[in-house]
């Protein structure tokens, strides 16, 4: 509640000091109190480059409405397109839509989805979300008939966790 509050009070504040008057005026206000608060300067990019012989991991936390999975989806569409393939683990257990709404997003972009049961635990499918990712993102190499497996370069896992309940999200 701290950052809220923070927020307002250092919106009021400027608006009794500058007699703001009008709607945008108080919107570009906002704005810029927002932009103090969030700090412009921190690096935002989204690293999906794998480390090694490690995929690349994302996780999406937030609280429910606030367009996880949605957001999720889209990345992973853009991850595809970029000729990565893509494993999304359906972690939010709790919420009856979620693992289906995931797949969804799955099937439109060509992504793979691991679920678990409903009310499951969530750390179990982010755990099979990732061995799986991992799983196809690698392949025997017959021709020298090692046992080994070798990474595919480009492979990469997200995940998208829901504050205190896990909705994971793994792209490979």
């Amino acid at each position: 509640m701290a950052p809220t509050q923070e927020l307002v009070d250092g919106l009021r504040a400027r608006v009794k000091v500058l007699g703001t008057r009008t709607p945008q005026e108080l919107r570009t206000l906002l704005r810029e109190e927002l932009l103090k608060l969030v700090g412009t300067d921190m690096d935002r990019t989204v690293r999906t480059e794998p480390e090694g012989r490690k995929p690349g991991i994302v996780m999406v936390v937030g609280v429910n409405g606030t367009g996880k999975t949605t957001t999720t989806g889209k990345l992973a569409r853009v991850l595809v397109a970029d000729g990565r393939s893509v494993v999304l683990g359906a972690a939010d257990t709790f919420r009856a839509a979620a693992a289906d709404q995931l797949q969804t997003w799955g099937e439109r972009v060509g992504a793979h989805t691991v679920r678990g049961p409903e009310a499951g635990d969530p750390a179990s499918v982010a755990f099979d979300a990732v061995k799986e990712g991992k799983e196809m993102g690698s392949t025997s190499s017959s021709s020298t008939r090692r046992g080994g497996c070798t990474r595919r370069p480009g492979s990469w896992t997200s995940w998208e966790g829901q504050a205190g309940r896990g909705e994971a999200r793994a792209a490979r």
